[in-house]
């Protein structure tokens, strides 16, 4: 290789000086670097603060830790002294902050017209709103998702308040069939409650408690514990699923039996019975309903419906024998049928031959969470819509747009709809179809609270100023925007009581008072004299309301 000499050397230095200038010379935008003013105490600059909240991703309420960097979240993890997920966190929970940060967010009302969709202001938009409901309140309703016990009541106040006709809490998934079954065999309408840490057999009936059961979290945990051979000398806890998919926790199973769809409750039927004969004794209660329930059943035939064979029926039930704390999972939304109710019954029953009731299957005697109307609501509101019958649709939390079957006719019914508003902070189809859009809050903006079963209430907190906040634009909390609402119209109601207490209290001191004959006798004339003594009384009896009326100004 040549040695490079001096001409050379200076040669290259100029080319590579001239390539970095040429870099240099973009358009990119200049950033300044703006040091706090007054710096907040729990927050040192480089140095990551965790702060505690709720994961809104699902109906779970999962407790989060979330890491912020100078007032920017960045990274979600399980709170590690939360009941449920005990400091783990699904992979949906794990990336639940994109949504904060997705470029495609609303940045401010928005308003449909001729050419499409225009931005508009919120005085404008909650004034446009406002007229129609006030013209129209039986026929203003509220459809969406669970949204926590302050703002749902919070809601219902509203609804209460303005004489709406109603609201309507939207769920795609429910588990409306699991809560029906529940009733039926224990007579409460509630969603049971499951235990696998203690488990030495689990059988799921299509739950896929693993992926989208009733808490996936919550229930990996409790299963690894059953699996774990160092509180478990016997080898752990034996999965056995059951059903026509190979779901993400049929694939982790000991065993997959594979099913007919719809068949989970007729084998949760026909094992209940092979067992009923040697688990009866355990059971307390009366069993007589039970043993009718059986009469006339054969399980040949539930067999042929369910599409198992008989070696591996026989099979099966030498397992469930054989167990000492076993338990049964009933069927998840993925695996409902016109027979759910039925089906999930059925295996809610096994558990209960199975001793499972009070240890790994537990019963709560009420269900605080906040769970979806029954479908028949939900068409009940479409028949409406599609009637005439609503004036104003108010929608958050939910895109029914998509997520409603194409059979229920809700995108034909929406068009006939006066006014549709939509809460959605990212578009989608309910939103592109709504003639308003009032961007709410993402979940790491503002606060809520969460109760997703009796005896836990956790805080949604914000951990990031909202990012679109510009004066009459930007987004807005839906609660802050319905307590503003309820909080002016107790204030006027107030205020309108207030007023006429006054009038009434200055007219009344007006006539009866003592010195009026005195100053009649007095050589004024009389229409000035009742002029000044009236306008004295009211000023001095109605102070309060004129103090009163500044914040509504």
């Amino acid at each position: 290789m040549p040695e490079l000499d001096r001409r050379d050397f200076l040669k290259l230095l100029g080319a590579t000086t001239g390539a970095a200038a040429a870099v240099g010379c973009t358009v990119d935008p200049i950033e300044k670097l703006i040091p706090y003013v007054i710096q907040p105490e729990e927050i040192v600059p480089g140095t990551s603060t965790t702060y505690s909240s709720t994961c809104m991703e699902c109906p779970v309420g999962c407790g989060l830790h979330v890491t912020s960097r100078e007032g920017r979240p960045i990274k979600l993890e399980g709170h590690p002294d939360h009941p449920i997920n005990q400091g783990a966190l699904c992979a949906r929970g794990q990336v639940g902050l994109g949504r904060t940060y997705h470029p495609d967010r609303y940045e401010g009302p928005r308003v449909k017209g001729s050419n499409g969709s225009s931005p508009i202001s919120w005085a404008d938009a909650q004034a446009k709103i406002a007229g129609v409901i006030k013209v129209h309140p039986k026929g203003s309703w509220i459809l969406g998702g669970p949204v926590g016990p302050t703002l749902s009541k919070l809601m219902d106040d509203w609804v209460s308040a303005t004489g709406a006709g109603g609201r309507i809490v939207y769920q795609p998934f429910a588990h409306e069939s699991l809560r029906s079954a529940t009733e039926m065999v224990f007579g409460r309408r509630v969603l049971p409650e499951f235990d696998l840490s203690s488990a030495d057999l689990v059988l799921d009936f299509s739950s896929d408690f693993l992926d989208q059961g009733l808490s996936p979290v919550e229930h990996a945990r409790q299963f690894s514990q059953a699996k774990d051979l160092s509180r478990n000398k016997n080898g752990g806890a034996v999965l056995i699923s059951v059903g026509p998919r190979l779901s993400m926790t049929a694939s982790k199973a000991d065993q997959w039996i594979v099913s007919r769809p719809g068949g989970e409750g007729a084998l949760a039927l026909a094992l209940a019975m092979a067992i009923f004969p040697k688990k009866q004794s355990a059971v307390k209660g009366d069993l007589r309903s039970v043993k009718e329930l059986f009469q006339g059943q054969n399980t040949s035939q539930l067999l042929k419906q369910a599409g198992v064979d008989q070696h591996s029926f026989d099979a099966l039930v030498t397992r469930l024998l054989a167990a000492h704390h076993a338990v049964a999972m009933p069927p998840g939304v993925s695996a409902t049928s016109t027979s759910g109710t039925s089906d999930a019954a059925a295996v809610l029953l096994l558990n209960v031959l199975l001793g499972a009731q009070g240890t790994r299957l537990k019963i709560p005697a009420e269900d605080s969470a906040e769970h979806g109307a029954p479908y028949s609501e939900v068409q009940a509101l479409i028949a409406a819509m599609k009637a005439g019958k609503v004036n104003a649709l108010l929608i958050h939390h939910a895109n029914p747009g998509y997520s409603l079957p194409s059979a229920s006719g809700f995108v034909e019914a929406v068009s006939k709809v006066g006014t549709v508003v939509s809460f959605a902070t990212l578009a989608d189809e309910t939103s592109e179809a709504a003639d308003l859009v009032l961007p709410d809050h993402d979940a790491f903006e503002s606060w809520g609270d969460v109760s997703p079963r009796t005896g836990i209430r956790t805080l949604v907190q914000p951990t990031i100023r909202p990012l679109f906040h510009a004066e009459g634009s930007g987004t807005q909390g839906l609660g802050d925007l319905l307590a503003a609402k309820l909080l002016g119209l107790a204030l006027l109601t107030f205020l309108m009581l207030l007023l006429l207490s006054n009038v009434i209290t200055a007219l009344s001191t007006f006539f009866l008072s003592r010195d009026m004959e005195l100053l009649v006798a007095a050589p004024v004339d009389s229409v000035k004299l009742y002029g000044a003594r009236l306008v004295e009384t009211i000023v001095n009896s109605s102070w309060m309301v004129a103090l009163l009326t500044v914040p509504l100004l």
